[in-house]
């Protein structure tokens, strides 16, 4: 199981430029690749890294993306962005009975959900996903590109979405896989951060998550 350590990085507190916060994320923040192909049917692995943050009121997700063509065209909440050039993470509280996903397609379209399993869920309400701030370098339009294309995202998420408001983050750690895939894109493709021994494509699975844990900065 691979385990990850955040740091508190408080300078992300201190700008609303997501341009700003992206590169102080590409210096300071913890990196990971999502580099797992678990299927032989699906090969293709574009490059993909993420970079991993905190602040005392949110929770910081980059991900740097290199593929050979995207597809982008779902445009609202909770529409079926893994169809479309998609980057994912989800995670559950050590012993808990649920767990959630937030998904994101390349130009900034997001769909979360609290779930029991795969058909066993609730998509969280617009006026809570109004709170995750998303900030991509594509337009947030409908694309579809068949050539290489390099782009960000950065996404900030309130720790109480994450089961945090009366919780200190540092005291516990959180299973968790990060995810790239495409099911509808020109070249369909399924990475993940920890390794998953399926014999089909499946994110849903979180007996197969890794850890992380939030470490806090010193004074």
């Amino acid at each position: 199981m691979k385990q990850l350590q955040i740091k508190q990085i408080k300078a992300l507190s201190f700008t609303d430029d997501w341009k700003i916060k992206a590169e102080t994320m590409l210096k300071e923040a913890v990196q990971g690749s999502v580099d797992t192909v678990n299927w032989e049917a699906y090969p293709y692995r574009p490059e993909v890294k993420f970079y991993l943050a905190w602040t005392d009121a949110s929770f910081f997700l980059l991900f740097d993306v290199h593929e050979d063509s995207i597809r982008a065209v779902n445009t609202g909440y909770h529409s079926p962005v893994y169809e479309d050039s998609c980057v994912e993470f989800f995670f559950q509280h050590v012993g808990a009975d649920v767990y959630r996903n937030f998904e994101f397609n390349c130009i900034g379209t997001a769909l979360s959900a609290i779930r029991e399993s795969r058909t066993s869920f609730f998509h969280l309400p617009s006026k809570v996903m109004d709170k995750i701030l998303i900030h991509t370098s594509l337009p947030q339009e409908p694309i579809i590109k068949d050539s290489p294309v390099h782009w960000q995202i950065l996404v900030e998420i309130p720790l109480e979405l994450l089961g945090f408001s009366q919780t200190d983050p540092t005291t516990t750690a959180l299973r968790a896989n990060f995810y790239k895939c495409g099911d509808k894109t020109l070249v369909p493709h399924f990475l993940s951060w920890n390794p998953i021994p399926t014999t089909q494509p499946d994110f849903h699975r979180p007996e197969y998550f890794g850890e992380i844990r939030f470490v806090r900065a010193e004074s």
